[in-house]
């Protein structure tokens, strides 16, 4: 389905503080913008933001 290929089009990177989310930003623009940066305040809410 489509809503299959557009998840799978698209990395999600979820970041639980503002040193991760620092470093995921850095990487989201050195990858050509390929990457989307999520933050969560624990490891479970990453859990879910990423599968949504």
């Amino acid at each position: 389905s489509e809503e299959v290929k557009a998840r799978r089009a698209r990395v999600v990177w979820c970041a639980v503080g503002p040193d991760k989310q620092k470093k995921c930003q850095q990487w989201s623009q050195q990858s050509g913008q390929i990457g989307t940066c999520a933050t969560a305040s624990t490891t479970d809410d990453c859990f879910f933001l990423v599968l949504v």
